[in-house]
Order: structure tokens, then C-alpha cells, then sequence
């Protein structure tokens, strides 16, 4: 009677392994789900009966399925049913995949996420789930249930897979391992009587003893007794686990009539349900109408699709509530940087010089799919450099695949390798989710670096001037030269003696008894600055000249003399009395020169010569007119007394 029974345990527990594992959820069809080194493909599904053709390829396996909703099918070790099935521009499938285990370095890839097995204990998994972006370790304890994303997982860590008997000289096959039995042997030593048995365990052979465990593989096996010599009751754990991963759609939710919730950035909304159908919309976040459709429950129902959104309808209760289920792909959804996209560029030149201008560019490339709109260019530029004159910093339209170069003149104020800035661009682009139809968008150029040269300023003035007499003009030419290293802005600055008047090129300022240059000339550049002034006293003079860049000063000066005018006599005035012509009567003539002293103009200022080839008369203009009229006046009044 024992015999029968341990018979019949055998033909119950000894031939297979049970399916203790799941996956369940919603998938996308056509998608693949990967198990170790098995992998289920849900390929296509009829129009016509709605029929999913599975393929199922494994270690010597390939089968293929025409699975109806609602059944099951057996493979191998996997058994896979679709339960619910949502049609339209995408399909979704709710799915689920019965197998028997996962060992320790085997992984399981199911709608874009691995999961992999890293190691087990006798209370815990480690996981590691992988999506596109980023991977995370998961701990998953015997009895609890962990989330990640829209995934939820339970395990039981190293689990027994096996507990019954081996029968002498027959092959087990028990998921990944083929064990048999070979032989019993009894030992006799020092009156102690030991049982040995050898077995092999995918042809590998071991001698074994009662209550010994065996290490093999991804496994162990652990003899628990012998029954004679014709049986071993033995227990097979393995290094792995059984896992419950369900994958939960993106959003499942019920909404009533007139009612609506936001579903990524979409907004949907249940505008009407009619017995079994609902017709929903889907709006962007400002409630633009997107899109619109009808939905039908049931194990097949029609669903709907717009840019990454799937809708489906499970269930529509009496009181016209509606049980959906909503699938976001992030692939499909709209991202306004994926079809417009900016490249800013920052150029400068790799060495410049200290003080110097220079010519850098904002180069501006569409390089999206859409046209960019009211462009804005805001440059930050470092402390080390200056923005000289204006630049562009607004465009209307840069329209898709065009490029536009932007000059901006700037001047470094400092030496080494620096950081000249970055620029900013904010421009507005077409897009359906935004509230106005245009999205915000800001991008930012590369980083502009520059090797600035220190700065060696080194001019050469020259002044000449004529010697020249009083209230004749005296030719002055102030030359200069730049010997520096590089060019840099200059101011020049002439002192002229303050008796004299100016007549300048409309380029030189004038305040006072001074002239004003600025001037940048170009390494090795000359430049000849010519001007003409009018002494009104005679004596030596010196005009100076002050030249200064950057904090540096370069000084010279000329010397000349002006000489006195000549006075020549006063033209003979007659006072005839008698217009008769009689000698006898006529008056002696006296001719007599007379010296006026005429008040000498101390200064004459002159702020300004607004044209060129003016003159601006001080001193000598001003004093030989007085000096003139009074002459006259003199005379005028020595006649009238000799008359009286």
C-alpha cells in the first residue's frame, strides 16, 4: 500500500513545474514581452474577429497563435490569455502571461522597462528596472508589493520548486534541470552504517547523503531522506523567485457626464454617453477643442487616439458614469524642443588685444521644423568686456532651415583668457498644447573665451608751427604716431597761447585755448592734424600737446617767435579854408604822426568751431579794428581845434 502511494505522489509532483509567476496588464500590440530566454510577441490582431496572432520563440521553441479574447493558450512553460482589447489607431491588450520563475541574472522586458534579477535571499529580491532615461535598484521583501512608475511587483525569493521523491534510474525533468537517480550504496565503519546515494544533476554527477544539500547551478538540492534503496524524498530551491508584476495603464479613473480631469497635458472631457457609446473630447490645457470621438465599452471597445493619447472605455455604469482608461505614450506626446530648436552661436576671435575693438558674431540657425517668431537676442556679457555702439537684438521671423549672422562690437578691459559671455535668445514658436498657440522658448549660445593681450601703449607727437608776424596767420601741423602694439582710442589734447585766435578742421573741438583730438589709428598708423592761428602780440611762444590712451601720457611741444608789424605814418589831412585859388592866402601844412594807445585784449575765448574754413577772430581781428577807428577819431579832433 506504501508503494502505490509514493507511486502516485510521484506521478502527481514529479514531472513539470507549476506556473507561479504573472504578468498582467495592459500591453501595446504589435509589442514583444520578454521572459530569460523566452519572448511572447503579440504581432497583430483581425479586424475581422479580433483575433491576436502570438508568437512565442524560446530554446528550441517556435510556435505561433491565433488567440481569441477571452481564451487561454498553453505553451511550454506559458500561458497567455488577452482578456480586454482596445481598438482604434492604437491598439492596447489587456494581457496576461502565467510562467514558472525567474533565476537570478535573468531579466523580464515588458512595455519599454527591463527588470532585472540581480540577486535573491531567503526574504528579499534586488531589482533593477531600466526605462529609456534612467535605471533604479528595486527591494522587493516576501509579502509586500513595490511601485515604480505605473508597475507594481511582488515576490516570493527562492522559492521550492520541487518537494517530493526520486525514483532509482528515471530522468526528471523540473524546469531548467534534468535530475536522475543512479545509484544507492550502504557503508559500514566502526559499527556506524551510512546511506550514499549518487545522483546527476544535468550531467554533472554527485554523491550525496541524507540531509545534505547540493549546490548546483541557479540551485539547490536538498536530500531530505532515502526510502530503501529505490527512492530519494529530496527538495529542489531555487536562486530565484516568483514575480507578480502588473502594469497599470497611465491614468484609470471614472468620470460622469459634463465632467473632465487632466490626463498629461491633455485635458478629457465626457461630453455625452448615449447607452453604450460616450462621446468624449480631448482639449489642450486653455480648453481648445484638440479632438473628438466615440467610445464603446465592452470586451472589444473602440477607442481613440490623438499625438500619444489613447483612450478606451471599460464600463459605463446607469448612472451614466464612465470607467476609463487612458495610455500615454511620451514618445508621440507633442514636446515643443523636439521640432523647433535653435542653435545660437557666440563668436569671437581666439586673440585679441587689450583696449582693442573688435568684431564678434551671434550666429543664428533654425535648425527646427516650424518657423521661430519676435526673436529677442540678450547678450550677457562679463565684467571684462564692454558692448561698444548698438547691435541688432530683436528679428520678426527666422523661418525653419534659414541662418542670420549678427554683429556686436565690444572692447576688453582687462588681460588673459577670458570669458567673454553667452547669448540668450527667447523666440516664440507655433504649438497646439500652448494656450495662444505660440510656446515660449529660451536657448542659450555656447561659451565665447578670448586670449586678450595686455595692452603697451606707445605714441609719437609731433608739433610744427611757422614763426609769422602779428595778425597773419601762422600754419601749426601736429602729427602723431601710433607705435603701440595694437590700435586703442587716443585723446589729444593742444595747448595754443591765449592771445591768439583759432581756425581748425571741423574734426578738431575747441574750448577755450584748447584744442581737442580723438582719434584711434591703427598699429604703425600716422596722422597729420593741421590747423591755423592768429597771434595779435609779438614775442616767443610754445604750444603743447598731451597725448593720452588708456591712463598712459605722451607730451611734446614747439616753440616760435611772432614778430611786430610795422607802423607806417598816417595819410597828410589838409584843412583848406579858402577855396579860392590864392597863394598868398594859403595855410601852412603841418605833417605830424601821433602814436594812439589803443587798451590792449587780454584774452578772447572761443568755445566752438561749428564749420570748417571759419574763422573766429579774438585778439588781432578785434584789436586792429579799435585800434583803426580810434586813429581816426584822434585825427578828426586835432583838425577841429585848428579850425577854432
Amino acid at each position: 500500500m506504501r508503494k502505490i502511494w509514493i507511486l502516485f505522489v510521484l506521478i502527481l509532483i514529479s514531472q513539470g513545474v507549476y506556473a507561479e509567476s504573472e504578468i498582467s496588464g495592459w500591453i501595446l500590440v504589435p509589442s514583444v514581452v520578454k521572459v530569460g530566454g523566452y519572448s511572447i510577441e503579440a504581432k497583430d490582431i483581425s479586424v475581422a474577429d479580433w483575433d491576436v496572432l502570438t508568437i512565442i520563440r524560446g530554446p528550441k521553441l517556435y510556435k505561433e497563435y491565433l488567440i481569441s479574447v477571452g481564451s487561454e493558450v498553453q505553451a511550454d512553460r506559458f500561458y497567455i490569455t488577452y482578456k480586454n482589447v482596445i481598438t482604434g489607431e492604437q491598439i492596447y491588450a489587456l494581457t496576461k502571461i502565467k510562467f514558472p520563475y525567474l533565476l537570478e541574472g535573468q531579466s523580464i522586458s515588458i512595455n519599454g522597462y527591463q527588470i532585472l534579477l540581480r540577486s535573491v535571499s531567503k526574504d528579499k529580491v534586488l531589482l533593477r528596472i531600466y526605462s529609456e532615461k534612467e535605471s533604479e535598484d528595486l527591494t522587493v521583501k516576501k509579502g509586500s508589493t513595490e511601485k515604480f512608475r505605473d508597475l507594481e511587483i511582488s515576490a516570493i525569493p527562492e522559492p521550492t520548486i520541487f518537494d517530493g521523491f526520486f525514483a532509482k534510474n528515471k530522468t526528471y525533468i523540473i524546469g531548467d534541470w534534468k535530475i536522475r537517480f543512479l545509484t544507492y550504496n550502504i557503508t559500514e565503519n566502526g559499527g556506524n552504517i551510512t546511506e550514499e546515494a549518487e545522483i546527476e544533476i544535468n550531467n554533472v554527477h554527485f554523491k550525496v547523503t541524507k540531509n545534505q544539500t547540493v549546490t548546483f547551478g541557479n540551485g539547490y538540492l536538498v536530500v531530505d531522506d532515502f526510502i530503501g534503496e529505490k527512492y530519494i524524498k529530496a527538495r529542489l530551491i531555487i536562486r530565484g523567485a516568483y514575480l507578480d508584476i502588473k502594469l497599470n495603464p497611465s491614468y484609470h479613473t471614472i468620470l460622469a457626464q459634463n465632467k473632465s480631469e487632466k490626463i498629461g497635458p491633455y485635458i478629457v472631457k465626457v461630453e455625452k454617453v448615449i447607452e453604450d457609446k460616450v462621446y468624449v473630447l480631448i482639449l489642450n490645457p486653455c480648453g481648445k477643442i484638440l479632438k473628438s470621438g466615440i467610445l464603446t465599452s465592452g470586451q472589444i471597445g473602440e477607442g481613440i487616439y490623438y499625438d500619444g493619447l489613447t483612450l478606451g472605455v471599460l464600463n459605463i455604469t446607469k448612472e451614466n458614469s464612465v470607467e476609463i482608461v487612458a495610455f500615454l505614450d511620451d514618445k508621440q506626446i507633442p514636446k515643443i524642443e523636439e521640432y523647433a530648436l535653435l542653435n545660437v552661436t557666440f563668436l569671437v576671435p581666439e586673440n585679441i588685444g587689450q583696449y582693442q575693438q573688435f568684431e564678434g558674431y551671434i550666429e543664428l540657425k533654425n535648425e527646427g521644423k516650424v518657423d521661430l517668431k519676435f526673436l529677442q537676442i540678450i547678450p550677457s556679457i562679463s565684467k571684462e568686456f564692454e558692448i561698444v555702439g548698438t547691435y541688432t537684438n530683436f528679428v520678426e521671423e527666422l523661418k525653419a532651415g534659414k541662418s542670420m549672422k549678427i554683429p556686436i562690437r565690444l572692447k576688453a578691459v582687462k588681460e588673459g583668457s577670458l570669458y567673454a559671455g553667452q547669448i540668450k535668445v527667447i523666440a516664440y514658436a507655433p504649438f497646439e498644447l500652448a494656450c495662444d498657440g505660440f510656446q515660449k522658448l529660451e536657448f542659450i549660445s555656447n561659451k565665447g573665451w578670448t586670449k586678450v593681450e595686455r595692452y603697451n601703449p606707445k605714441y609719437g607727437v609731433i608739433i610744427k608751427a611757422q614763426d609769422g608776424k602779428v595778425g597773419e596767420k601762422i600754419g601749426v601741423n601736429v602729427t602723431v604716431k601710433n607705435f603701440s602694439n595694437f590700435e586703442a582710442p587716443f585723446m589729444l589734447r593742444i595747448a595754443i597761447p591765449r592771445e591768439f585766435s583759432i581756425y581748425s578742421e571741423a574734426s578738431i573741438g575747441v574750448n577755450k585755448n584748447w584744442l581737442y583730438i580723438n582719434e584711434t589709428l591703427p598699429v604703425n598708423g600716422t596722422k597729420t592734424y593741421k590747423f591755423v592761428i592768429f597771434p595779435n602780440k609779438p614775442g616767443k611762444f610754445t604750444i603743447e600737446g598731451s597725448l593720452s590712451s588708456m591712463g598712459v601720457f605722451f607730451q611734446n611741444s614747439t616753440t616760435f617767435t611772432v614778430y611786430g608789424k610795422e607802423l607806417t605814418n598816417s595819410p597828410s589831412i589838409s584843412n583848406n579854408l579858402n577855396t579860392t585859388n590864392n597863394s598868398a592866402c594859403e595855410p601852412k601844412i603841418i605833417e605830424r604822426t601821433e602814436t594812439v594807445e589803443v587798451p590792449r585784449v587780454i584774452e578772447q575765448n572761443v568755445t566752438f568751431v561749428p564749420l570748417k574754413s571759419k574763422i573766429l577772430f579774438g585778439g588781432t581781428g578785434f584789436i586792429g579794428g579799435v585800434a583803426f577807428i580810434l586813429l581816426l577819431a584822434y585825427i578828426a579832433a586835432k583838425l577841429e581845434e585848428r579850425k577854432r
